[in-house]
């Protein structure tokens, strides 16, 4: 999963109702054949290294498309809108660092909403919002004499 993502995940997790209102989790790529619905997946990531004037990293901004899955419109309105609140500025301030890397900021910059069909065949379908959020972390690790990355 994106460096992002496993951040945002982190903070998903520091709320009591999370794995309540998502019994799926949040996975990398693809979800499983039988993942509980609703589930969230990091579909795509994409990261640009910003440098220094001594042409060292100095952070990178990484944009990320996060695609939530539920099984009605309702569920994935109510799943919708406890992201879009957790994710509000500054919650990105709580999440510890994982010792290599120190999250700047986060923010969700536009979402859409629709619809997929569940089994190949058949009328049902699957509520979809798709998130584009984007984020600034810095590598510490690399502040350390010696550390080579």
């Amino acid at each position: 999963m994106s460096q992002l993502g496993k951040q945002i995940r982190k903070r998903f997790l520091m709320e009591h109702d999370f794995l309540t209102l998502f019994p799926g989790d949040m996975q990398p790529d693809l979800a499983v054949p039988g993942t509980p619905i609703p589930y969230l997946v990091v579909t795509s990531s994409e990261n640009v290294i910003s440098y220094n004037i001594h042409q060292t990293e100095d952070h990178v901004v990484e944009t990320m498309t996060l695609l939530l899955v539920a099984s009605t419109r309702s569920e994935a309105d109510t799943c919708f809108h406890w992201i879009r609140h957790v994710l509000k500025s500054p919650s990105w301030k709580p999440v510890a660092s994982d010792g290599d890397y120190q999250i700047l900021y986060w923010r969700l910059d536009s979402f859409t909403d629709g619809a997929d069909v569940a089994i190949e065949g058949d009328d049902s379908s699957l509520r979809t919002v798709s998130l584009t959020i984007t984020g600034n972390f810095k590598y510490i690790a690399d502040a350390k004499p010696g550390l080579v990355r």
